[in-house]
């Protein structure tokens, strides 16, 4: 639930010889007896809970009234933009991607020794056992480009899914409110490898090296390759506020 702070006001006035009882519904009551005419104002702030659903319904309607919500349709994108974006969506093979190479840093951060030993640890092997993500960064992709022919993918926590969601929730038609994260022209390419490690201080990203975990993930049959976490423009990318 959300909270919202109301104002309420009201105004009365009193006239001559004439008693006055004011209450506003949770507040004081207010009695005024009387001589003279005179007007006079009580004011309450209060808080109520309001269902985030309602909460966002109230925020994107006065967006799109206010002409402030893009669909990148026009042409024109730029970072921090807002934007609505209907579409078919479907989770990356990225996102599992990222969540087998955050799995192996936590394996090697826990038993350093594990990078230079000719077996595979029983750490990493535990990885693969967890089944699909439950935390992480998802990367939602579209096979829809802009107007301008530009890629699109969204990058949002597993972490922040509503009790009950699924990843697999996320896939079909949705909509995706949210943040333009960057802008990647044509020649250039969008890193996923500090999205999927950003828990991790930059000393433990340089200590073990993606390219040597890499190959514990093709030990595990899962081979990664340093292109799969490497996505080319021309692309927009968008961090979601809300799927739905």
């Amino acid at each position: 639930m959300t909270d919202v702070s109301l104002s309420e006001r009201d105004l009365g006035k009193k006239g001559a010889n004439a008693g006055l009882r004011m209450g506003i519904p949770g507040g004081p009551t207010v009695e005024a007896g009387g001589s003279g005419s005179r007007e006079f104002e009580v004011a309450q702030a209060r808080t109520v809970k309001d269902h985030p659903t309602s909460a966002l319904n109230r925020l994107l309607d006065d967006l799109a009234e206010a002409g402030q919500l893009s669909d990148l349709q026009d042409g024109a994108a730029f970072k921090r933009q807002l934007i609505e974006l209907d579409r078919d969506w479907n989770v990356s093979t990225a996102t599992d991607i990222g969540s087998t190479l955050e799995g192996l840093v936590r394996a090697m951060v826990s038993n350093p020794a594990a990078m230079s030993s000719p077996e595979m640890p029983p750490e990493a092997m535990s990885i693969m056992a967890g089944g699909s993500t439950s935390s992480g960064t998802v990367v939602l992709e579209t096979d829809e480009e802009d107007s301008e022919g530009r890629k699109i993918i969204v990058l949002l926590a597993a972490d922040d899914l509503l009790a009950k969601s699924t990843i697999d929730d996320l896939e079909g038609d949705r909509t995706v409110f949210g943040l333009v994260h960057d802008i990647v022209p044509q020649g250039k390419q969008y890193s996923l490898e500090k999205v999927f490690l950003a828990g991790f201080s930059r000393s433990i990203r340089r200590t073990f090296k993606t390219k040597d975990l890499l190959s514990l993930g093709a030990a595990l049959n899962q081979p990664i390759g340093e292109d799969d976490l490497d996505i080319p423009g021309p692309l927009i990318v968008i961090k979601a506020v809300a799927v739905y």
